[in-house]
């Protein structure tokens, strides 16, 4: 009989109390849980032991975060989610039945993403159909840990595959209020890699940019489809390229993380 992979579930998590327990318990029946802690000041940490976590604390970029969730677990494949994101109802029955079918030169699979403000689907817009490699062997997977915003993991070796019929749901901003807080944050982190690479957008080039921004996702993407709320993400994410190209161009940009 073949034996069935070990799968790690690692969740990188701040102040997320709240919430994170919705995410451990779409993925119970893992082998092991992994909560990547980054200096909560709420009951994250105690929450996440609770419920049968191994906590460990992170520091610094959100790519060194997930580097020490990987270098914490011991099973050969790992799962990587944020504490806003949720495997949906049969979601670990269908990694598992995956991860046994897996041919040898796979090495990671590229997951669908549900994006929400909200209860609403975000059907437009850009935000979906989204995929990201979440799901790899641990292994071949590295992460950049100067990689402050929109990090990726890197493949030594293998494919990546995809997993048709199942969508991570990602619950990504409660209300316009926390998506202007939540782009505002991730603008602050680009800036600052922008930096890091010594890049100092001209404000022709920025305001070039914002135009472009917004009318990608309004209309080229279809956020138009979401009536009110397309166009006010639209601007968001409009006023957000303007901020990133700001704060690059200053002295010094805040490096906050998430």
């Amino acid at each position: 009989m073949k034996a069935r992979p070990r799968l790690s579930l690692v969740v990188i998590a701040r102040n997320e109390a709240d919430t994170i327990i919705a995410c451990l318990e779409s993925a119970s029946g893992v082998d092991e849980v992994i909560v990547v802690d980054h200096g909560s000041q709420d009951a994250t940490a105690s929450v996440a032991r609770a419920a049968g976590a191994t906590v460990v604390g992170g520091t610094g970029t959100l790519g060194s975060l997930r580097k020490a969730g990987q270098e914490a677990s011991t099973c050969p494949w790992v799962l990587m989610l944020d504490a806003d994101e949720r495997l949906p109802p049969g979601g670990l029955a269908r990694l598992r039945r995956a991860l046994e079918d897996a041919p040898p030169e796979v090495s990671a699979f590229a997951l669908a993403f549900r994006n929400h403000l909200g209860s609403r689907w975000l059907r437009w817009g850009g935000y979906s159909p989204a995929r990201r490699v979440r799901l790899y062997r641990r292994h071949a997977g590295s992460w950049d840990e100067a990689a402050r915003v929109h990090e990726r993991v890197r493949l030594r070796i293998g494919r990546v595959s995809s997993l048709p019929g199942l969508s991570i749901e990602h619950h990504t901003y409660r209300d316009l209020s926390h998506a202007r807080q939540k782009l505002e944050r991730y603008a602050a982190l680009s800036a600052a890699m922008l930096r890091d690479r010594d890049v100092r957008p001209s404000r022709v080039s920025s305001l070039l940019r914002v135009v472009w921004r917004g009318l990608t996702v309004f209309l080229f993407r279809g956020g138009f489809m979401m009536g009110r709320v397309g166009l006010e993400l639209a601007l968001l994410q409009a006023r957000a390229v303007w901020q990133r190209d700001d704060l690059a161009r200053r002295p010094s940009v805040p490096t906050f993380e998430r």
